[in-house]
């Protein structure tokens, strides 16, 4: 991996809501703990996999090809 596209990965160009936000590669991220919390679920394997596995299908559905990262929070 070259300098530029870790910078780019580390570096959120847009929040785009609560636990998803676009780096500056335009890969989306999300971050299981905001969302739980955003609608107030118990941080649980249980519950993150059951969040993950609907974000992964509408995000393949909606942006066929896009990369999807899971961290829990941007890079300052």
């Amino acid at each position: 991996m070259n300098k530029a596209t870790k910078t780019g990965r580390n570096s959120m160009k847009r929040r785009i809501g609560v636990g998803i936000w676009e780096d500056m590669d335009g890969n989306i991220h999300w971050s299981l703990n905001e969302l739980l919390e955003m609608v107030e679920l118990p941080d649980t394997a249980e519950n993150r996999a059951i969040v993950e596995a609907m974000l992964t299908k509408q995000l393949k559905r909606n942006c066929p090809g896009v990369k999807i990262i899971r961290r829990d929070k941007p890079d300052p």
